[in-house]
């Protein structure tokens, strides 16, 4: 009887190789593990053996702390202050600046005043008899217009020489210094007793009673 070795099977080439593959495999990976640790070591020993720098501010840094703001508020030394007293100039000390006002406007009162200046008002005029002949305000403007219009009133006083003899207007040298014109009473046919007085300087004087009593309008 013929009797041979049996041959191995294929298989089991295989898986042997496989496993050989793998044993290599892993003694690789552990060998490069083994080397990063210890690379990873030698450059923790070289950090902490090595001084800590410390890098100094930059420029930009300083800068930026040099120009931060307080939180209170700082008066600016270029501003100037109210409380500074001026530099006197080479022409005389210097004079603080007073503060100007606006004017107030005029009262009503007072502008109506101003635009008819020669209205007297509540005046009471009597006739020859006594009797109230006429009350309210009398415009004397009329009577200054017909005057420097040189218009003359009908009666023959009106425009004559005015003597001032009871002395109640002030007294002048020129005894042709003084005027009178008529002034009409509303209400009576005869002249009344109103007159207008006027000076060669340019002075009116009103007299509602026949020169008892004169009233300065100008």
């Amino acid at each position: 009887m013929n009797t041979k070795p049996s041959s191995t099977p294929k298989w089991l080439w295989i898986a042997g190789l496989a496993i050989a593959v793998v044993l290599i495999a892993c003694g690789l990976g552990t060998m490069a593990l083994l080397s990063a640790a210890r690379d990873a070591a030698t450059a923790a020993s070289a950090n902490l053996a090595a001084p800590t720098q410390i890098s100094p501010p930059t420029p930009a840094r300083l800068e930026a702390s040099a120009t931060a703001r307080p939180t209170g508020p700082i008066p600016s030394p270029t501003a100037p202050r109210f409380e500074q007293t001026p530099t006197p100039s080479p022409a005389g000390p210097a004079r603080t600046a007073t503060p100007v006002r606006t004017p107030t406007p005029a009262a009503r009162a007072t502008a109506t005043r101003a635009a008819n200046p020669f209205l007297v008002r509540n005046v009471k005029v009597y006739d020859l008899d006594g009797k109230l002949a006429y009350q309210g305000d009398v415009d004397l403007g009329p009577t200054l217009e017909r005057i420097a219009a040189g218009i003359r009133d009908p009666h023959p006083n009106d425009g004559t020489v005015f003597q001032n003899r009871e002395r109640r207007l002030p007294s002048k040298s020129d005894g042709q210094y003084y005027r009178e014109y008529v002034v009409r009473t509303p209400g009576l046919r005869e002249v009344g007793p109103q007159r207008l007085i006027t000076g060669k300087d340019g002075e009116a004087y009103y007299t509602p009673d026949h020169y008892d009593t004169f009233i300065r309008i100008k």
